[in-house]
């Protein structure tokens, strides 16, 4: 297995673009329906949030196929968000979103221990509407503590970035997916970072040019600033999503699937 240079990953930003181009609608509409079944699996009680960390590799494993079929020249179909739960797979994404469910509590945990202690109370009071009672420097402290959690948690799930694709299309164990998910992410260390560094310029790139010009607009409601942020972000998201195929593609080539038509 190759190691890759930084720029392999600005190329995978491009080349997930390229994908878009080619069925916008077809991958915009899956990458809608992806969006609202990980709503629904939020609002589900008690157990929402859980089901979404246990089941989203399954459904972004399927976006993937997504663009698998774009890139044979076939349609992106709706249907295809729902292939792997009829696939002898589910069991084992499903295997792999408990590691995400172990991700995701060391990320709460790290967030607890940086706030010192005192972040359940502050966001309980906060949603209560109490925030008169919480100073601005307690605000801050959890806005940071908040970042420190999800820097933690990104961290700790970029080694599985391949790990589900694997599962699926190479029939792999989870841990033999993992293994190899590991020591391919090791590999591609620097294409990773340069790829992360250029989502966040992009990001940084809209978010400027989105303030910008709301405040060219005397008098924008928070509606409107919801109307122009809220499809630029789902756009990006999408992109970015397009993106892990070809990531996976440049290490392991291109998968050998075979979809009903």
């Amino acid at each position: 297995m190759q190691r890759l240079p930084a720029a392999s990953g600005l190329q995978w930003i491009r080349d997930g673009f390229a994908l878009l181009r080619r069925q916008p609608n077809q991958l915009s509409l899956l990458f809608l329906l992806y969006v609202t079944v990980n709503l629904m699996l939020l609002i589900v009680p008690l157990v929402g949030s859980l089901l979404l960390l246990i089941l989203n590799q399954v459904f972004t494993t399927a976006f993937m196929l997504g663009c698998a079929e774009v890139d044979a020249d076939r349609k992106a179909r709706p249907s295809l968000l729902f292939a792997y739960l009829r696939n002898p797979a589910l069991a084992k994404l499903a295997g792999l979103g408990l590691c995400y469910v172990v991700a995701s509590f060391l990320a709460g945990a790290a967030m607890y221990w940086y706030s010192g202690g005192t972040l359940i109370d502050t966001m309980i009071k906060m949603n209560d509407g109490a925030t008169g009672t919480v100073d601005q420097a307690t605000k801050e402290a959890v806005v940071r503590a908040l970042f420190f959690g999800m820097s933690v948690y990104r961290i700790l799930i970029l080694p599985l970035w391949f790990a589900a694709p694997l599962i699926a299309w190479q029939n792999l164990g989870v841990a033999k997916a993992i293994f190899f998910s590991v020591v391919s992410v090791l590999r591609a260390i620097k294409a990773f970072i340069a790829y992360i560094l250029a989502w966040a310029a992009i990001s940084l790139f809209v978010s400027i040019n989105l303030t910008a010009l709301l405040s060219l607009l005397p008098g924008a409601s928070e509606m409107l600033a919801l109307i122009v942020t809220i499809p630029c972000s789902l756009f990006l998201w999408m992109l970015g999503y397009c993106s892990f195929y070809p990531s996976y593609v440049e290490l392991f080539g291109k998968p050998q699937l075979k979809t009903k038509d």
